[in-house]
């Protein structure tokens, strides 16, 4: 934290599940007296949240973010049981208590149905949630081995469209629209959005130009997307080094515009 120092910057602690390892809010409290708390964010589960009463969560976060990504009475595939109905549970509880929760929306080939949309809609709205964040799948973390649920980029317009649609109808949640699936972006790779959306910092310490640039165990995709090790350098020092300068100039290059450095940082 003291290497971000002298930056205006955005943390989500992320994981896995920053909430399971209780010794993680000595690190949120910490981060608060760093960079206060509408600047931090937390992406947990509603097994995470179960520990704690909202009222040792909320002064310390800005933003409580949870995934939601099939109605609660239906069992995903690729999640634990019970994994979507836990989620809301607790972000209702959370919200209730005053937190701004967001839910993380990734659009799959499971949940682009537009009958189940309405019905995640419909429940997040009575549950009081804030926002919901829609999200493209990459082929990233856990989803290395769920290419198949990705869909065409003409699926993805189809289903926004839908969540527009019951954004007019229902007011909240609101709509916030990763930069990967907005306008023509929608077809881009993960590798264009090097500095676009975030950076990722590793358990590690590892600098990451992406934040989603991640296998399932954790570990960089490669190191072309390893800018430096934050535990040992300053945020100043690695992005004036070479290595970042002819990363960020690619990228501009790649987006063919002179894109301003977003500082926005995921803790996994």
């Amino acid at each position: 934290m003291e290497n971000l120092e002298g930056f205006d910057v955005r943390i989500n602690f992320s994981g896995g599940d920053p909430l399971v390892v209780k010794e993680n809010m000595r690190i949120i409290r910490r981060a608060t007296q760093y960079f206060g708390k509408d600047n931090l964010s937390i992406s947990t589960t509603g097994y995470g949240l179960s520990f704690y009463d909202p009222s040792s969560i909320i002064p310390f976060v800005g933003r409580v973010k949870t995934t939601f990504d099939a109605p609660s009475d239906v069992e995903v595939p690729y999640r634990p049981n019970g994994y979507n109905k836990s989620n809301l549970v607790q972000g209702k509880r959370y919200a209730r208590a005053g937190a701004y929760v967001v839910v993380e929306i990734p659009i799959s080939r499971f949940n682009h149905n537009p009958n189940l949309i309405e019905n995640m809609y419909s429940e997040l709205h009575e549950a009081g949630i804030s926002e919901a964040y829609i999200m493209k799948s990459f082929p990233v973390g856990r989803w290395v081995k769920g290419s198949n649920q990705i869909l065409a980029d003409n699926e993805y317009t189809k289903a926004i469209e839908i969540y527009r649609r019951l954004e007019k109808k229902f007011v909240s949640p609101k709509l916030s629209i990763q930069y990967a699936l907005q306008d023509e972006l929608v077809s881009t790779s993960l590798e264009k959005y090097i500095y676009r959306g975030s950076f990722g910092i590793t358990p590690k310490g590892l600098l990451l130009t992406n934040a989603w640039a991640l296998k399932n165990c954790g570990d960089p995709l490669g190191d072309e997307f390893v800018l430096g090790d934050m535990r040992s350098n300053r945020l100043e020092e690695i992005l004036k080094s070479q290595r970042a300068r002819d990363s960020l100039t690619e990228q501009r290059i790649r987006l063919g515009q002179n894109q301003v450095i977003k500082r926005e940082f995921l803790i996994v």
